[in-house]
């Protein structure tokens, strides 16, 4: 499934920044979020360490922001800042899931304002399908999914809907819990070396 997240969302930002009018690109692109909240979730659970995991992820964030905001020509952070706010937010929920869950439910909606109001790519809808692999499965799961797609739908982002086929894959075809073989340094490394590549392309054709 990592394959396909990254191949899935090259082809969404070839999309957005060459060819912005064809849909067909951006469906396939819907792929790829859901793929990488869910491995929010994998990390989480296989890691030995979550501060190295949210350092790395952070570098990672830090890496691709300059090409992210050259090659979208935005001021938004962008999505693996998402993840990683999402990381730390579980990470505090879970501490104060027995003992106070009702800190863990606050903690929870700050980190959404937080998201909306600093622009974090995703927002909201970001950080709630990371918990939503994280509490959810099966058929409550799709069905979590399909909420935060209806509220993006009413948004004005109705292509978000498309994003469902990979939580119904994770939901019924036996993915969840498993570690990955890729090797690590092609995951981590694919966000921001294709921004860059893309970014040099994009500059290079004006």
């Amino acid at each position: 499934m990592e394959w396909i997240a990254m191949i899935s969302m090259l082809i969404d930002h070839i999309g957005v920044t060459f060819f912005p009018e064809r849909d067909g690109l951006r469906i396939i692109g819907r792929l790829a979020f859901p793929i990488y909240a869910f491995s929010i979730v994998q990390g989480y659970h296989y890691t030995r360490s979550h501060n190295k995991y949210m350092l790395r992820l952070l570098f990672i964030a830090l890496c691709a922001q300059l090409p992210y905001m050259l090659l979208f020509e935005t001021w938004d952070l962008n999505v693996v800042f998402t993840l990683c706010l999402a990381l730390s937010t579980l990470l505090f929920v879970e501490r104060y899931s027995k003992s106070d869950p009702m800190w863990s439910m606050l903690l929870l909606g700050i980190a959404c304002i937080a998201a909306e109001l600093l622009s974090f790519e995703y927002g909201a809808y970001g950080l709630l399908l990371v918990f939503a692999y994280r509490y959810f499965s099966g058929f409550p799961l799709i069905g979590a999914h399909f909420i935060l797609n209806a509220f993006e739908y009413l948004n004005g982002i109705p292509l978000q809907m498309y994003s469902l086929v990979p939580t119904i894959a994770i939901a019924f075809l036996g993915v969840r819990n498993k570690r990955s073989s890729m090797p690590r340094w092609i995951w981590r490394s694919f966000y921001p070396v294709h921004l860059i590549l893309l970014s040099i392309i994009a500059y290079a054709l004006l």
